[in-house]
């Protein structure tokens, strides 16, 4: 008898410390995020600014979205204020031309960059990027979201 009430010590210890680990990996996290890097759970929604943006512009005609994950694979997500189709449904557009993702998911993670162009093509100003990280929704009561702007679905 002792040794299995040793085990069960044991196992209890384990998930404390595991609990433990996790709350001082998302308490570093949170301690360090700023405007570029954003710490979300699974399932919430999320606004991206994009920084640079060219004033007056109708239905974000100049700007693009890319979004990078690891290796280091890139995919427009945004095309010249036109959805494209990577994430049916779940990505739209503010008034000011930020990204817009409803219901993230893990496969969320990673690198936005939003790009502004001018109405010759080039773009114009540095590119604005977003390191967005996606945790499991069972550290929820550890991350804090902002809210969302208003939003416009172009298609």
């Amino acid at each position: 008898m002792k040794r299995s009430s040793r085990r069960k010590g044991n196992d209890n210890m384990m998930v404390a410390f595991k609990w433990i680990h996790a709350f001082i990996f998302l308490t570093f996290m949170l301690q360090y995020s700023d405007a570029n890097r954003k710490y979300l759970t699974a399932h919430q929604e999320v606004t991206l600014s994009c920084e640079n943006l060219i004033k007056d512009q109708k239905n974000c005609i100049n700007t693009t979205w890319l979004f990078t994950y690891p290796p280091s694979t890139v995919i427009e997500l945004i095309t010249l204020g036109q959805i494209n189709s990577h994430k049916p449904g779940r990505l739209s557009l503010s008034e000011n031309c930020s990204l817009i993702i409803k219901n993230l998911r893990g496969e969320d993670s990673g690198l936005y960059t939003c790009r502004q162009f001018n109405s010759s093509g080039l773009q114009t100003g540095p590119d604005a990027v977003i390191d967005l990280t996606v945790v499991p929704s069972e550290y929820s009561h550890h991350i804090v979201s902002s809210s969302p702007e208003p939003q416009r679905s172009f298609q």
